[in-house]
């Protein structure tokens, strides 16, 4: 017959888990370990901070700057690509549009916008990242790799906060067993008499 558990509370207190941990030692308790999901109401953006922080010690942005960013962050699409015209953002933002351009083109110019060969730009991959890591990783993984040798380049030391995920190779097939050696090799059977010697 099972034992039924059940989960009775959720408790951050020390002494609360100790004592969780030492009933389970002892064989009374079963400790399940889960990740909770939080479902956001409203679009969101992740920051990379330690990668961002690496940039802001090598560049210096002023506040009109970071006004552009966080309002292109705000609009851009899935897999951090822009299709926005600066002067909506200079219309939302109540800014001049050359002033909105300076600040564009300095985002480019240290790394935090990429433009790729084909002229499509999109925010750095290392930075931020509007969607999921893995599915991202899948769709856009030229890009990621460019936006991460852009900031090597300028030698603003980054981590890949993820890459995308590599196919499985198929087991190697393991040698064949060799197939045993057929000799041409006659044994002879003899008879011995009853002092155990051969009879010819």
């Amino acid at each position: 017959m099972k034992k039924k558990t059940s989960c009775i509370k959720v408790s951050t207190n020390k002494n609360d888990i100790q004592n969780v941990a030492n009933n389970a030692i002892n064989g009374d308790a079963t400790i399940f370990i889960g990740e909770t999901r939080i479902k956001s109401q409203v679009e969101f953006v992740m920051l990379f901070g330690a990668n961002f922080d690496a940039v802001l010690k090598t560049h210096k942005f002023f506040m009109n700057d970071m006004r552009v960013l966080f309002a292109v962050l705000n609009k851009m699409a899935y897999g951090n690509q822009l299709s926005i015209k600066q002067k909506s953002i200079a219309d939302e933002l109540g800014m001049d549009t050359s002033n909105v351009s300076k600040s564009w083109n300095k985002l480019l110019k240290t790394g935090v916008f990429v433009k790729d060969e084909f002229g499509n730009e999109f925010v750095n991959f290392d930075l931020f990242l509007k969607g999921k890591g893995k599915t991202v990783g899948e769709q856009f993984e030229a890009q990621a790799q460019l936006s991460h040798e852009i900031l090597q380049a300028q030698n603003v030391k980054t981590r890949r906060p993820f890459t995308a995920k590599k196919e499985i190779e198929a087991p190697k097939e393991a040698p064949a067993k060799p197939e045993p050696v057929k000799t041409n090799i006659e044994f002879e059977s003899f008879e011995f008499n009853e002092n155990g010697d051969r009879i010819f």
